[in-house]
């Protein structure tokens, strides 16, 4: 299964019943604008900690999709909450 397919099902069914509006769509933000056009098409059973540390540092470096440059501290962090929960 593809990263972006598991990440929908699981905002759907995990997240939006169990957590607040603005969390849901706070999540749903992070997926779409960071996680799934960079990893989205990743099998599940092919990520490894080398894949996900090199994606967050990258979004350290140039992760921000409008100026191509870093992302906050703050934002990454929660990029990298979406990934752990």
């Amino acid at each position: 299964m593809k990263l972006k397919n598991w990440l929908n099902i699981w905002l759907k069914d995990a997240v939006k019943p169990t957590l607040k509006e603005r969390t849901y769509v706070r999540y749903a933000k992070i997926v779409v604008g960071h996680i799934s056009p960079q990893l989205g098409d990743e099998d599940l059973d092919s990520l490894t900690l080398v894949k996900l540390q090199g994606f967050v540092s990258g979004l350290f470096k140039g992760g921000n999709m409008r100026t191509g440059g870093a992302l906050a501290a703050s934002t990454v962090n929660a990029v990298i909450t979406v990934l752990q929960s």
